[in-house]
């Protein structure tokens, strides 16, 4: 597997793996190459954005996105977007990518990440098994308008 950093050229191919991702189970969202676009455009062109995909034989597998965040005295990474082509789920394409997205934020002085899932077996447990603790006293919250 080949790691890549993100960069505003791989926004298509990357919008297209969003789609196929988060339309299908568990998310079942509806994600249209016009809003998949926005949404990573906007996530990569953030000042302190940063991520990688990973590729195997020029075919991008999957990606990690987020942002870099300053919290009082150290340096925090907000993961705000993972996706793995579907094809390639529970093949490890989805641990090895946050292995090796960890071993270059620790480089970069990073002491911790954050992100925000939906609960339920196949994201809460799949970030579970990979190091990550669901918080008690975090909640998230939404109001409707």
């Amino acid at each position: 597997m080949e790691y890549r950093i993100i960069d505003i050229s791989m926004l298509n191919e990357m919008a297209q793996l969003f789609i196929e991702s988060f339309n299908c189970e568990p998310w079942l969202e509806s994600w249209t190459e016009e809003t998949a676009v926005k949404r990573l455009e906007h996530r990569i062109k953030s000042e302190t954005s940063y991520g990688i995909c990973a590729y195997i034989n020029d075919n991008l597998f999957g990606f990690i996105l987020g942002n870099f965040e300053q919290f009082c005295d150290r340096m925090e990474f907000v993961i705000q977007e993972l996706a793995v082509r579907n094809s390639m789920r529970g093949q490890k394409i989805g641990s090895k990518l946050i292995t090796e997205f960890e071993k270059r934020l620790r480089n970069k002085g990073v002491e911790n990440i954050t992100l925000l899932t939906i609960k339920g077996n196949m994201t809460e447990h799949f970030y579970q098994k990979n190091g990550f603790n669901s918080k008690e006293k975090i909640v998230f919250m939404n109001k409707k308008l």
